[in-house]
């Protein structure tokens, strides 16, 4: 058995961590393990099942705790006293040039960069740290892979830009697939019975553009007096966005649910999909969204390796708040015609299937070796 070492932020309930956790539970385990080095802190919403699947869990404190000759240090260490890891899979975007240096100067003989969203910084601090980053991921990689085209073009160059694959944010499609029954329990749970749904799953971040989702469904709210807007997930906006809300007073109107682990009986209930995020690789929600047959309408920012069905509309971030909100209300007005049934096996047939992605990504790592 090949235990591949995973170097992740922490293992709670983000994009990336879930797109591998869905991998996890489908490989071989008898052929490949996967084991984790997390940042700053082990304990986190997956910790359990990782550790009752046979993964062990490792920490290293991040560099904006201990600095960055620490933050080098403390990772070649960690390689070097792990000589059994000869495939590191590092999921930190452009921090993996860092990390997979690191590998290298130890001695680790598959060092593979995993780029998880674009990149668009505007500092010019921040554009220099990502140049300098970025330019380690190209001299340390030997595998790269994107979750989407241009999240792969923007981290890679040279050899690594021509040659980098495209890894799929896969998920469980039976899962995701549409149930009323789940739907229902939803509704019942939040008396959600009456009115059109709207809902959005990501963390509070500037990134999401929570401010313009509060803006958007204020401007819903016109059209729909009775209708209610579901938020999933926390972050560092989480605050900010609870203020707007209040300040607007739609209090009432709006579910704030925090980490859940229900998020598809959750799509399972509500009717749109909300998602005008500024940038982003290949939202593994959007994903989800459509293996549940929602109706999505997202930013035309986002890459459109996005557009797996038909059911995406995108939207430029320039049009106003009441112009998406009156999209939001033709695409409600043509949610009711849609059969949901169906759009799990488009989804899977589409190559965004965990099982087939997990067997795909196993065969690499043991072809390397």
């Amino acid at each position: 058995m090949v235990r591949i070492l995973h170097v992740v932020g922490t293992m709670d309930l983000g994009g990336a961590e879930t797109f591998i956790m869905n991998l996890y539970r489908k490989i071989d385990r008898e052929k490949v393990q996967f084991d984790f080095l997390c940042h700053n802190r082990i304990e986190a919403k997956y910790t359990d099942e990782i550790l009752s699947m046979g993964g062990k869990m490792y920490m290293v404190e991040g560099i904006s705790h201990v600095g960055f000759l620490k933050y080098e240090k403390s990772l070649y260490n960690f390689f070097k006293s792990h000589p059994e890891y000869q495939v590191v899979h590092s999921h930190q975007n452009d921090l993996n040039g860092l990390i997979l240096k690191q590998a290298a100067r130890a001695g680790v003989k598959v060092r593979v960069s995993h780029s998880h969203t674009e990149y668009h910084y505007k500092s010019f601090q921040r554009k220099a740290l990502f140049a300098f980053f970025k330019y380690n991921v190209n001299r340390y990689t030997t595998d790269a892979f994107a979750c989407s085209k241009p999240s792969g073009n923007m981290l890679y160059t040279g050899k690594l830009k021509k040659n980098f694959d495209v890894i799929y944010n896969g998920i469980d499609t039976n899962r995701f697939a549409y149930s009323a029954e789940k739907g229902q329990t939803i509704k019942d749970e939040f008396n959600l019975s009456n009115g059109p749904i709207i809902g959005h799953v990501g963390r509070f971040a500037p990134v999401k553009n929570h401010t313009f989702i509060i803006d958007i469904f204020n401007e819903f709210l016109k059209l729909y007096p009775n209708a209610k807007l579901v938020l999933v997930g926390t972050g560092d906006t989480l605050v900010q966005t609870k203020d707007k809300v209040k300040t607007l007073g739609i209090e009432k109107s709006i579910l704030f649910l925090g980490l859940r682990t229900d998020v598809d009986s959750i799509l399972s209930a509500i009717n749109i999909f909300l998602f005008p995020s500024i940038h982003e690789g290949l939202p593994l929600s959007v994903v989800e969204a459509q293996c549940s047959g929602l109706k999505v309408i997202t930013s035309d920012t986002i890459s459109e390796d996005t557009v797996i069905t038909d059911l995406i509309t995108r939207m430029p971030l320039s049009c106003s708040a009441k112009q998406w909100a009156e999209k939001l209300d033709e695409l409600y007005v043509n949610s009711k015609s849609v059969d949901r049934s169906i759009y799990a096996n488009v989804v899977n047939n589409a190559g965004f299937g965990s099982k087939q992605i997990a067997k795909t990504l196993v065969d690499r790592y043991l072809k390397k070796l």
